[in-house]
């Protein structure tokens, strides 16, 4: 039995072995992976993607004031959830020679590509573990999988507006491919041992996320920053003014805002499932439908705005 299990599991490092080799240097891995911004403004985005949240300015304001809002871990499961991502972070920190009095526009390239590749990677696993589980026990889901995939959504919308500012090569094509490698299996295994596990864990990925995008926001609003410097009149992605139902003459920072903004909800509505039970159900139904209606009242006066004044 050991020598077929070793078999077996050499046969699976040496297939994943030729994928991760596959996706690293076929013909195309070295183009750049920076999206044409004229190619990408879809005004019909709403018809693939699902209602993300629609930020007003004084809960952008809000928001900003619970950069620092943390949940105290009380059960052992939490300090090693958060004592291991507060390690990962500072060592990652550390490795990378990050300053965080001055940080530069290209080791934030790096910092928000693997960020949000890797946030988009659990909330996707968890919408997958309760629709699994709804099959199987022949039950109703509570309404927690379209928060999960929402989030999910959201993050690689986060990626996708990254891509329409940052170039990104092979080197960190791989650095993406490799993170998700690690993130994909532990996901799932938090996932089977106890989703609140994952839950707990994702809420203090996003409280980092969140002191990423503050420190972010901070520098690009001094004069005497380099983020300021490079990012200040950058005009905004026209992926992001159409996802976020942004002004036409928005800028970069404008857009951190926003998602800063998401990441504050993602760490809130994770923090919130952890101390659920698997089988409560969404308390954030009402929200969803709330934000629904409200983003398609924007959308609605916009469409009116832009009707030409009919000949009397």
């Amino acid at each position: 039995m050991s020598i077929f299990l070793r078999n077996k599991l050499r046969t699976f490092v040496g297939a994943t072995s030729g994928l991760f080799a596959y996706g690293m240097y076929r013909p195309d891995c070295d183009r750049l992976v920076k999206q044409p911004l004229e190619t990408n403004a879809k005004s019909d985005h709403h018809a693939y993607t699902l209602r993300n949240r629609v930020w007003t300015e004084q809960e952008l304001i809000e928001k900003y004031k619970t950069c620092k809002n943390h949940v105290e871990p009380s059960k052992t499961s939490d300090y090693v959830m958060y004592g291991t991502l507060r390690f990962a972070y500072n060592a990652f920190n550390a490795v990378t020679f990050f300053d965080k009095d001055d940080p530069t526009p290209e080791s934030m390239r790096t910092r928000l590509i693997l960020l949000e590749s890797i946030a988009g990677v659990p909330p996707f696993i968890m919408a997958g573990y309760r629709h699994f589980r709804s099959l199987r026990n022949l039950s109703y889901d509570g309404g927690r999988i379209y928060t999960h995939l929402e989030e999910a959504e959201n993050e690689r919308m986060h990626l996708v507006t990254c891509m329409q500012i940052f170039e990104a090569g092979a080197l960190m094509k791989g650095s993406v491919f490799l993170a998700q490698m690690v993130a994909t299996p532990i996901c799932w295994f938090l996932c089977l041992l106890k989703p609140q596990w994952l839950n707990r864990g994702v809420g203090y990925l996003e409280e980092l996320a969140c002191e990423t995008y503050s420190l972010v926001l901070t520098h690009c609003h001094n004069p005497e920053k380099k983020l300021y410097k490079a990012w200040h009149d950058k005009p905004a992605p026209p992926v992001s003014i159409d996802y976020w139902m942004l002004p036409k003459d928005s800028t970069w920072p404008d857009v951190l805002r926003y998602i800063y903004a998401d990441e504050t909800h993602h760490r809130d509505i994770n923090h919130t499932f952890a101390d659920l039970s698997v089988t409560d159900s969404n308390p954030l139904l009402r929200e969803h439908k709330e934000n629904y209606e409200r983003s398609l009242s924007i959308e609605s006066n916009k469409e009116v705005s832009h009707c030409p004044n009919e000949e009397k």
